[in-house]
């Protein structure tokens, strides 16, 4: 039976660090391998628990791939200093007997969100989708503040940049520690993340080593273009970097731990004062070198553009495209930008300055691509209030309506296909939206103003090669893109992903969540049971089958959702699930206004699964999407499992 529960309960104890500790630096993450309860080492000294894995998912969405473990006796050593809160503007709030909802502000602060509809202005349509449950007993961690009564009294995107780390949030006042030597730092042109897993984490570490911004010169541009060409043509390691480059950027091939996919990776390290910031601000380029996409996913303003680095990196990976750029710096940091003196757009603005290596990427890809047809997506964040009334706003580049039977359009109707409560407009839809992308340098670039004019030229013709994704909170999670992306641009071959006669069954958007053997409980508290609460000769105990039509996968809801034992398919995993148990969470969203959510089996029957490898694979699945109720045979199903052998193996398609 599937309920939530806090990750692990800890027991204080106040004593001195041992010298050891220091071997490693502070704002680091620690555990021991007996527990799956994560902290987060402090440069007061001090260990902060994520009471749940919630809290921690705020902090960090990619995952916890990057973990030093230390014995039992080790953790103990160090003083426990308390709860990390949830990141603010991360995630709304729920107290469990407490029916308001609240936006989290600095240090901890609840504001109290007066209505549905301003939910709805801040955090986007699917605004129900990002509350969190906070138990009672960690209510004490949080401090009342004033409620939000109108969208502008609270920024998500503007709390969340304010607080870059648990650190800066709990107001943590370093203690007298150990001074590290120089021949404990880095030395320059080391901060190439060596030890990230993942693209995500690989992707979090590079942003978190952001400093400032020097524009690269003509010379620097054009050998940036050399080593694009090269890493398109087929090499990697292998390949010298330029004389100019050579100090500034670090190349390496990267293995994805999840998909065990390999990488070209380009990326600026250079850190010649040691302050563990890059020196530059030139970005990180990756090559897929077996891609199935002819498309570079590109995030022109991380950090500004909140979640769209996490959801580019995510896209890039999950539709297994073929390129991957993002900028190496926020964009207003910088004297103003010469490419657009006019604008407000300093110069490290990627998308409005042609002296970044964005410019200088995407004018290589074009080349190499020459007359094969290619696209660039670059996604975008609007605060909620830009463009009333609208969740996603798409554009080529210019204010003109598309033409029947483009991209542009195709991707829209794919989106609403999987998201039929999206709002999801392009030019010449009714509400519109000002956010055209028409002074964006490499919009007008693709649609055919010559290099060297991008900067004062308007663009007059569509390639239809440029895409400008605009999103307001709440719409960048990539799990929501990646199905509409591939179905927008297929591999060619690729099967019908309801192909097959039969089929059928009711259409029904929900939420859908997971669970395994470590969440779930017998009905009396007692976690880690394959125990379900309607349990019959084919399915006793949950069970993950082959997700086929006669070996479904075990699943838990409300029965006045959907009747016990119906069958239902799930397009986005291809898999076929029974409704054989109940879940906590579905009961009280439908109890809250009849809002649908179904709770996926992931696996396991004898053993604890390894976390928090399996609340990972939980979360990399959690999405809202659809599913055919009392669907019957002949939908395709992929009988990869969700999880095994302590590793995700779910498959989005």
């Amino acid at each position: 039976m599937r309920v939530w529960s806090l990750i692990a309960l800890v027991l204080i104890g106040i004593v001195t660090p041992p010298a050891s500790l220091f071997a490693f630096s502070p704002r680091t993450l620690i555990k021991t391998s007996a527990s799956p309860t994560i902290y987060f080492l402090a440069e007061d000294g001090k260990r902060y628990v994520f009471p749940n894995y919630g809290t921690f998912q705020s902090w960090y969405p990619a995952g916890s791939k990057d973990l030093t473990v230390l014995s039992s006796g080790e953790i103990a050593a160090i003083p426990l200093g308390g709860n990390v809160t949830y990141r603010p503007g991360a995630r709304l709030l729920k107290i469990t007997t407490d029916p308001k909802v609240y936006a989290v502000a600095k240090n901890g602060v609840l504001r109290w969100v007066t209505t549905e509809t301003l939910a709805a202005k801040l955090y986007g349509p699917a605004w129900n989708t990002l509350v969190s449950d906070v138990p009672d007993a960690f209510f004490t961690d949080y401090t009342p503040g004033d409620p939000v009564t109108s969208p502008e009294l609270y920024d998500a995107k503007a709390q969340m940049v304010a607080v870059p780390t648990v650190q800066e949030n709990l107001k943590i006042v370093p203690a007298p520690s150990p001074i590290p030597t120089q021949s404990t730092l880095p030395p320059a042109n080391q901060l190439s993340c060596p030890k990230a897993k993942t693209l995500e984490s690989l992707i979090t570490c590079a942003m978190q080593q952001f400093g400032p911004f020097i524009p690269p010169t003509a010379l620097e541009q054009t050998d940036f273009r050399a080593m694009v060409r090269s890493l398109l043509n087929g090499g990697c390691a292998a390949i010298p970097l330029p004389a100019r480059l050579a100090n500034i950027y670090s190349l390496r091939i990267f293995t994805d731990s999840e998909n065990s996919q390999t990488y070209c990776v380009l990326m600026d390290t250079q850190d010649a004062n040691n302050d563990f910031k890059t020196d530059h601000g030139w970005g990180v380029f990756i090559v897929n070198q077996s891609p199935q996409r002819e498309l570079n996913i590109a995030i022109t303003h991380p950090v500004d553009d909140w979640q769209t680095e996490e959801q580019g990196i995510g896209v890039f990976k999950g539709t297994e495209s073929r390129t991957f750029f993002m900028a190496g710096a926020t964009r207003g940091i910088g004297a103003p930008s010469t490419c657009q003196p006019d604008s407000a757009h300093s110069s490290s603005d990627a998308a409005h300055n042609t002296a970044s290596m964005s410019s200088a990427a995407t004018q290589e890809l074009n080349d190499w691509y020459g007359g094969r047809l290619w696209q660039q997506l670059q996604f975008h964040g609007m605060a909620a209030t830009t463009c009333p009334g609208v969740g996603v706003y798409i554009t080529n580049g210019l204010k003109t309506a598309p033409a029947s039977g483009s991209s542009i359009l195709a991707l829209k109707t794919n989106l609403l296909k999987r998201h039929p409560d999206w709002s999801v407009k392009v030019p010449g839809d009714t509400p519109s939206c000002s956010l055209n992308a028409t002074t964006n340098v490499q919009g007008r670039y693709l649609n055919g103003v010559a290099a060297g004019k991008e900067c004062g030229q308007p663009a007059s013709s569509n390639s239809q090669k440029f895409f400008s994704i605009e999103q307001a909170p709440g719409f960048r999670q990539a799990k929501d893109w990646i199905a509409a992306i591939e179905d927008t641009w297929p591999v060619a071959g690729a099967p019908s992903k309801t192909s097959g006669s039969g089929g059928g069954g009711a259409l029904q958007s929900t939420y859908f969540t997971s669970y395994g053997y470590n969440d779930n409980d017998d009905g009396q508290g007692h976690f880690g049971t394959a125990a379900i609460a309607y349990p019959d000769s084919f399915h006793p105990v949950a069970t993950e089958g082959l997700g086929t039509y006669t070996d479904p996968i075990t699943f838990a809801t409300d029965q006045r959702e959907i009747p016990v034992h119906t069958i239902i398919y799930v397009p986005f995993l291809q898999k076929y699930f029974r409704m054989d148990d109940a879940c906590g969470a579905c009961t009280n969203d439908w109890n809250n206004g009849q809002k649908w959510r179904t709770d996926l089996f992931m696996g396991g029957n004898s053993a604890l699964q390894p976390e928090p490898a399996l609340a990972n694979c939980e979360a990399y699945i959690t999405r809202k999407d659809i599913m055919y109720i009392n669907a019957g045979p002949g939908y395709t199903v992929d009988t990869t499992p969700l999880f095994s052998n302590g590793v995700c193996t779910a498959r989005l398609h």
